[in-house]
């Protein structure tokens, strides 16, 4: 009886350790970021007709590239940044969900992840889907009609933002 109660103590502290060790793993997981190119291609394969808006940032020196990635018939866009550093897209993520949250109303859905390198804000309010997603430098700004959410998702799913 003493051995059975031993062997059944020593199987729950290795299980207790393996499921820390893959929430620690999971916690600490760091996401890679797209670059500017394979976001454009990405994109473009997709169908998606895609400005380079970089000039119009010219007076943020924090901003180093920015792609618009618009559906034909403009019903929503995807804007792509690249920031100089970890520091400035965080301050960029930071400013941008600030003034999504300031535009919230009384009914709405919202989701706020920050995990190692990633960080991800999501916004439902005043019939607005509205996403600013981080991975180290860059970052993914969504701002439309909350119609369009659906596919949104699925394609930030697809490029891991």
């Amino acid at each position: 009886m003493k051995k059975v109660l031993i062997v059944i103590i020593i199987i729950l502290i290795v299980l207790i350790f393996a499921v820390g060790f893959m929430t620690y793993s999971v916690i600490t997981k760091e996401k890679e970021s797209m670059s500017a190119e394979q976001f454009k291609n990405f994109m473009e394969e997709k169908e998606y007709v895609i400005y380079d808006a970089t000039s119009q940032y010219n007076e943020y020196e924090y901003i180093e590239k920015v792609y618009i990635a618009t559906t034909i018939d403009n019903e929503y866009k995807i804007e792509y940044y690249v920031l100089s550093d970890n520091e400035s897209a965080k301050y960029f993520y930071s400013i941008n969900k600030n003034i999504f949250e300031n535009s919230k109303s009384t009914s709405v859905v919202e989701t706020n992840n920050t995990i190692s390198n990633y960080s991800k804000y999501t916004l439902n309010s005043n019939d607005k889907y509205m996403v600013i997603s981080r991975i180290n430098n860059t970052a993914i700004y969504v701002n439309a009609n909350e119609e369009y959410k659906n596919v949104i998702k699925d394609l930030l799913k697809e490029i891991n933002y």
